[in-house]
């Protein structure tokens, strides 16, 4: 038996706790019992566990055969750290063509006590158009691995250790164990994984996807002969043994701690509980202070990271690198951020570049650069000497990074009225903003209006110059205009791409998808529908290319004429960037140095998914 008391040195960790384990056994019995003997049962558990395995069928209106979609894993129940192989097979027995197949691992956490506190995050993701095009008639298998790892998310995700700490892992799956979801424990946190397939079906064929459910778990060896408090390989030069006196009492354990020459823990020792409870004590808290720091000094060798005395290398702390000019050379690509309504894009480009600078004056910069003065009588001896050079000195010439040293440029031009996801080019990224914007994605938008007021331009801070009746209009009247106004601008954008609607190339061009207009300038609407009517309020979706503030001001003013009222636009919101989301975007509390560098790094992990980001090579949207 043996005793958990809380760590003292582990107080405000964030969703994890540490124990201090006192033992009242021998060791050598205890790491016996805790180990060994517990690997009979869970192989005996993992065999019997079946693998998941499921199917589904998609029929499809005004057309013949289905899309039949089976998947299964190579087992129930996975390690940290072991890949997960997912077998899947598809039969498409329908005219329709399979477009792309997803694969991803979802990690869903449930935080009890909160009543919204569910969340969900991609730890694993395969976004695969290998033998794509699945033509119909036709079948195709094949098998996916995938590994979950900790990534970044703006949810809340569950480890088994801090967040920033390198080398983290998953946490394992925590189930609840009653029937009656009103049983829970309201204290917990239940963690449980999936794995999901998507596939994505053309000419307005949808989704057809499953999960299977799998379960994440710690075997016995992770925790076997741990000397440090993370799973690091332990340097050859530390030796950690653990020997059980047998003529100790088995109700205490005195550890004896020898350190080397150059303080690192040599050997650790039982030895007979000679001392006073006082000593003993003193020397177990001291052990414990020196294998953590023991384990944090691990964990910086073997990624390369120590800092040697005399040698101006990288260092870190907390997962964070702290030389000024490393942070500056990665600066070198987009962020993703949210613009407030009622401020321009150039405050926001502004706000952004003097949160970068500052966060990098603050962090270790270079020191003044030093002299070589000639001092003395040039007719006898000369005295050379390395002296500070003031000049340099940066209360002399200011901050070492400034905002005139640091380009930005952002891709999308949202209004000073408008609001929702930005994307903004950071140094060599002003080059990668300007491929995203002539290739010109589509973005949507979530557009506020209210009928019964029309005001001077559009929008709800200026004047009223008209009133109306809005009574009569109902949500079948706004359904019905805005597919009429959905099928004319469809109707233009093959009229704009130089193609007679009448013709076989334009059905063959309608068959593959929506095409992007040839005048960058002529605004296409892709697909309208309203998600909200509460009269005079309304909110209605818009996916188009080619937009302005203006131009979606107007819109709202032409639906309110056409409805037989009036109507003024009272908000305008960007949620999509192409695949930037309001889930990628950064709020303005979080502007600083820190959040914008995980930033960039979740974009270019978007941008390495998604090619045709930046090289479009067709017409189609996609």
């Amino acid at each position: 038996m043996f005793e958990a008391l809380p760590g003292e040195q582990f107080i405000n960790s964030r969703l994890h706790i540490y124990f201090l384990c006192r033992f009242q056994q021998t060791v050598r019995e205890q790491f016996r019992s805790l180990c060994g003997g517990k690997r009979p049962s869970l192989a005996a558990y993992l065999a019997g566990v079946p693998a998941p395995c499921a199917s589904v069928e998609k029929p499809f209106l005004l057309s013949e055969g289905k899309v039949h979609l089976l998947a299964s894993l190579d087992k129930a129940i996975y390690s940290h750290g072991e890949e997960i192989h997912v077998f899947v097979q598809i039969k498409n027995n329908s005219n329709k063509t399979i477009r792309r197949i997803k694969v991803f691992v979802v990690q869903h956490v449930d935080v009890c006590m909160f009543s919204n506190g569910k969340f969900k995050n991609v730890v694993a993701m395969i976004n695969s158009k290998d033998h794509c095009p699945i033509a119909g008639n036709t079948t195709y298998e094949h098998t996916f691995t995938l590994l979950p790892i900790k990534s970044s998310t703006k949810n809340w995700i569950a480890l088994e250790d801090s967040y920033t700490k390198q080398g983290t892992s998953l946490a394992s799956t925590v189930t609840c164990s009653a029937n009656n979801p009103d049983e829970r424990n309201v204290f917990a946190i239940y963690v449980s994984y999936y794995v999901k397939i998507k596939l994505l079906v053309s000419v307005m064929g949808g989704e057809v996807s499953l999960k299977l459910p799998f379960t994440l778990m710690h075997t016995c060896t992770d925790f076997e002969h741990s000397e440090t408090l993370t799973r690091v390989s332990k340097p050859q030069d530390v030796e950690l043994e653990l020997k059980a006196a047998e003529a100790l009492e088995p109700a205490e354990v005195v550890v004896e701690i020898n350190k080397d020459d150059s303080g690192a823990v040599a050997k650790v020792e039982a030895v007979a509980p000679s001392r006073k409870a006082s000593a003993v004590k003193s020397q177990v808290e001291d052990f414990d202070k020196i294998v953590a720091v023991k384990a944090s000094e691990c964990e910086e060798e073997a990624k390369g990271v120590v800092v040697k005395a005399g040698e101006n290398k990288c260092t870190k702390e907390k997962g964070f690198i702290k030389e000024a000019p490393l942070i500056w050379d990665s600066l070198r690509s987009i962020i993703c951020v949210y613009k407030p309504t009622n401020v321009t894009c150039e405050r926001v480009r502004k706000t952004v570049i003097t949160a970068i600078c500052t966060g990098l004056n603050e962090m270790r910069c270079r020191p003044p650069i030093d002299y070589v003065s000639i001092e003395g009588n040039p007719s006898d001896k000369l005295t050379v000497t390395v002296k500070p050079n003031l000049a340099d000195h940066p209360l002399v010439v200011g901050p070492r990074y400034q905002e005139g040293d640091l380009h930005c440029s952002w891709s999308n031009y949202l209004g000073y009225n408008s609001s929702g996801v930005l994307l903004l080019g950071i140094r060599n990224g002003t080059k990668i903003t300007k491929q995203i914007r002539e290739n010109r994605p589509t973005r949507c938008y979530r557009v506020s209006g209210r009928l019964g007021e029309a005001t001077e331009n559009g929008f709800k801070d200026e004047k009223v110059v008209e009133r109306s009746t809005w009574r009569h209009v109902k949500s079948h009247h706004m359904d019905r205009l805005l597919a009429a106004m959905q099928a004319s601008h469809q109707k233009e954008m093959f009229k704009s791409s130089g193609v007679d609607i009448q013709s076989q190339t334009a059905y063959e061009l309608a068959s593959q998808g929506p095409i992007r207009p040839a005048n960058s300038k002529l605004p296409v609407i892709y697909g309208m529908k309203c998600v909200k009517f509460e009269p005079p309020d309304f909110v209605v979706e818009l996916q188009c290319v080619n937009e302005y503030e203006t131009y979606l001001k107007s819109l709202i003013h032409e639906i309110g004429i056409k409805l037989h009222s009036t109507a003024h636009c009272t908000g305008i919101q960007c949620i999509r960037h192409s695949y930037f989301t309001l889930e990628n975007a950064l709020l303005r509390k979080h502007w600083t140095l820190q959040h914008l560098i995980t930033n960039m790094e979740e974009c270019i992990r978007i941008m390495d998914q998604h090619e045709n980001i930046l090289r479009q090579k067709s017409a189609l949207l996609q």
